[in-house]
């Protein structure tokens, strides 16, 4: 697989993306290069599409303040109340986390040591001039086509993970994945897509983190678009109900979320697709990188072990910075 240099194109801020998909088994990753079209879309040489979606629809390539501990177990903390309160069930508190980026560090052997390491996430590496530079691997499929056949997952719930370990999951991480999982179900339902099938939740590997996997397959004449508008945000990266979560993020981080938690993916030129929820990512500037991690806040959760969550999440890519 050859890859373009990456450090040059971000210096020359060179509107850029390559991606590749999850590998299959033992199959050999292979990555696409994309190339700038219009404000929102890259195009490959064999037609193909990159479509990308913030987040949040006010954007800047400018550095954000790393979130400090103190400021985040404070935003858990009013989450929790709020949900006391019965003003939403669920709600994502996200931070910013800086690491420091030497002149040693080759965004190819970045990129590269993502796709060795996370051979069942969605690797990217992107350039465009009003979001700036960002690398991610995520887990999350957000929405598949192949021809009329779709499937979507809810993924929520996380605990650390060592090769080997049983997975024990305690009832507020259950919890949290029922209510993605129940929402979801609501919303196939309100497009009148049934049946459905469900498989799961089972336990999905991430690295060193395991989350909880229940996948929705089912067929529909709808256009690949009304699905994902009725599907994104979730509550896995949002919170239920949407709007009241929407509106709680927005008033309590005091970062923009930016690229994190909205959604990027590749629709193909035979008509199939295949987009995922953007987690596990980073915006990168020239002397550190800014990673996003977040998660779910129920009634039951603790702050310090939301916190402790966050920066398990952060592992993920601090694994290959390092």
């Amino acid at each position: 697989m050859t890859i373009p240099d990456l450090d040059e194109i971000a210096s020359r801020n060179e509107p850029f993306v390559i991606c590749s998909l999850p590998a299959i088994g033992n199959d050999v990753r292979e990555a696409h290069p994309f190339y700038y079209r219009d404000n929102v879309t890259f195009a490959s040489e064999a037609g193909a599409e990159f479509l990308f979606q913030p987040f949040q629809s006010s954007c800047s390539v400018i550095s954000q303040c790393e979130t400090t501990k103190e400021n985040h177990l404070k935003n858990v903390q009013f989450a929790i109340r709020e949900i006391k309160s019965g003003k939403i069930d669920k709600v994502i508190i996200s931070r910013i986390k800086h690491v420091h980026r030497s002149k040693d560090h080759s965004l190819n052997e970045l990129f590269s040591r993502l796709l060795e390491k996370y051979r069942a996430a969605f690797v990217y590496f992107m350039y465009h001039p009003e979001h700036g530079t960002w690398m991610g691997a995520t887990p999350e499929v957000l929405l598949t086509k192949k021809r009329q056949q779709f499937s979507t997952v809810s993924l929520a719930g996380t605990l650390p993970y060592r090769k080997g370990e049983e997975v024990s999951w305690d009832e507020k991480l259950l919890h949290e994945q029922r209510l993605v999982t129940d929402f979801i179900s609501r919303e196939l339902n309100n497009l009148g897509i049934h049946p459905f099938e469900i498989d799961g939740p089972s336990n999905v590997i991430a690295g060193p983190l395991a989350h909880l996997k229940s996948t929705f397959t089912f067929q529909s004449e709808l256009e690949l678009n009304t699905i994902i508008s009725a599907l994104h945000p979730t509550p896995a990266i949002c919170g239920l109900p949407r709007e009241a979560s929407r509106e709680l993020i927005a008033s309590t981080e005091l970062h923009q979320r930016r690229l994190y938690t909205g959604y990027l993916g590749v629709n193909h030129q035979n008509g199939d697709a295949d987009f995922f929820v953007n987690l596990r990512c980073m915006q990168i500037f020239e002397d550190h990188f800014e990673l996003f991690v977040g998660g779910g806040i129920t009634a039951d959760s603790n702050p310090e072990s939301e916190w402790q969550e966050t920066e398990m999440k952060s592992k993920v890519l601090m694994n290959a910075i390092s």
